[in-house]
């Protein structure tokens, strides 16, 4: 899995950011595939602040996304997709900021999805999630 912010190299597990340089609204978010997906498949994009004081904190969630612009097994990232809770910079240094992929059993519906003290185990459950990756 990748996120990378602007045009700064990608970031893969266990790395440090300046905070600085998450201030954008320019992410790409992808994964190395391990088996092929195909047109259909959809899947969930979350992130969420796991130090927050109140407990973890949903700074992001973007649905129904696909993988690449043809499916397949490719590195590539992920596209299209409906944003539910619209990304919120980091703002604390120092905190470990969550990113996760999930593949989507069905099409999701938009609903609100409070950023307080963010389950993202329930969220999971509550629309048939697969864990598929975190950084």
């Amino acid at each position: 899995m990748f996120v990378q912010f602007k045009t700064n190299s990608p970031i893969r597990r266990n790395t440090s950011v300046p905070l600085d340089q998450t201030q954008t609204d320019k992410v790409s978010i992808g994964f190395e595939a391990d088996h092929e997906y195909n047109r259909n498949d959809r899947f969930t994009v979350i992130m969420y602040d796991l130090d927050a004081p109140n407990g973890p904190y949903l700074h992001y969630i973007k649905i129904n996304l696909k993988y690449g612009p043809s499916g397949g097994k490719m590195n590539t990232g992920l596209i299209g997709g409906t944003v539910i809770v619209q990304y919120q910079y980091p703002k604390q240094p120092n905190h470990r900021y969550i990113y996760q992929i999930y593949k989507q059993k069905d099409y999701i519906e938009a609903k609100e999805i409070p950023r307080e003290n963010f389950d993202p185990g329930q969220f999971a459950r509550e629309f048939n999630l697969r864990f598929l990756k975190a950084i």
